[in-house]
């Protein structure tokens, strides 16, 4: 994770403000097709990442740690402020020097599900299951950004006893059916099967992109209305084809949703 630097007030729909000590960015628009907040802060390394991760922060069981070099020195403590639907929270060091915070405030009926842009997951995994409001709790923000979705094997165990709304989704952003499962290996891990006529394959052969959109189908399923839902890159790795499919998915649901999106794609 990069150092945090300062950045101005921000408004991303319901969370109207979010005001970060900590972070730099610039640029706020609107997406012309759907009127979602549309946020483009630059090029590669301009703080994209860290303004959606000041939202990621505000998840989990207990306020997030932030580790010394994740830290601006000049001032060395972190506080963030969001208005959520009139409400001011505040996310904050205990005391200068400190990693540990403390939540002022806190509104915790609204949730936010932040999708890193790194998206894979292990191949092989234990069995349990999260349903939507654990899993945004547990996925909060690491002390360091990680290379795959942690406890994302659990959402797939609770996809895969009522799997046809996913599956609807899938097919759309895909532009076909795919056909999947899970199993269990001889030595005891569970893997995700596809199937291709007669034959099958487990997730560790399967493509990146197709990795990353399970991972975006995820996040958009079992959302409720009027709920947010973050995405980093949501390009990554997708044929120009799938991306057009995903920018058009994210802006149907944007329409009673809040879709917030940190991307270099045209589409």
């Amino acid at each position: 994770m990069e150092t945090w630097k300062r950045f101005r007030e921000r408004k991303v729909n319901s969370v109207e403000n979010v005001h970060n000590h900590l972070l730099s960015a610039e640029h706020r628009t609107r997406c012309s097709r759907c009127g979602c907040q549309a946020d483009r802060h630059g090029s590669n390394n301009s703080g994209k990442s860290s303004i959606l991760e000041s939202l990621r922060a505000r998840a989990g069981y207990q306020p997030v740690s932030f580790t010394s070099g994740t830290r601006n020195t000049s001032v060395d403590e972190v506080i963030i402020s969001y208005i959520v639907n009139g409400n001011t929270e505040k996310l904050r060091s205990i005391r200068k020097g400190s990693s540990e915070t403390q939540r002022d405030n806190p509104d915790g009926s609204f949730e936010i599900f932040v999708l890193p842009s790194r998206r894979a997951f292990e191949p092989y995994f234990g069995k349990h299951t999260r349903q939507r409001s654990e899993y945004v709790q547990v996925a909060a923000l690491p002390p360091q950004r990680s290379s795959v979705l942690n406890e994302f094997s659990a959402r797939l165990f609770n996809i895969i006893r009522d799997p046809e709304a996913f599956n609807k989704i899938l097919t759309r952003a895909l532009g076909f059916e795919a056909e999947w499962s899970i199993d269990l290996s001889d030595q005891g891990q569970y893997f995700l099967k596809f199937f291709r006529g007669k034959h099958a394959h487990s997730s560790d052969g399967m493509g990146e992109g197709i990795v990353s959109l399970f991972a975006i189908v995820d996040a958009l399923h079992d959302s409720s209305l009027g709920s947010m839902i973050v995405i980093d890159e949501p390009e990554l790795s997708l044929h120009p084809s799938l991306q057009r499919r995903v920018a058009s998915l994210l802006a149907e649901y944007a329409k009673d949703r809040q879709i917030v999106v940190s991307t270099h794609s045209p589409y």
